[in-house]
């Protein structure tokens, strides 16, 4: 992946906000995911690359969270 983010777990390469895209690196997804109260991909990524969440609120994320533990214990 050329990319200036190469941790970027994200595989969304069609978001045009997506690191490969452009050469802002994440802020202009961490902006919009801020800026509309979601949890942007890397960080369900960082959770499950399985499994994904009801939904990209804050409430959904921690739900998931929640949800991705309880099932590993």
């Amino acid at each position: 992946m050329n990319s200036s983010a190469p941790f970027c777990t994200c595989d969304n390469y069609n978001c045009s906000l997506h690191p490969v895209n452009h050469d802002k690196g994440c802020n202009p997804c961490m902006e919009k995911n801020l800026r509309v109260g979601h949890v942007p991909n890397c960080m369900i990524y960082a959770v499950s690359k399985e499994k994904k969440p009801a939904g990209y609120t804050f409430e959904d994320f921690a739900d998931f969270v929640n949800e991705c533990r309880s099932a590993a214990e």
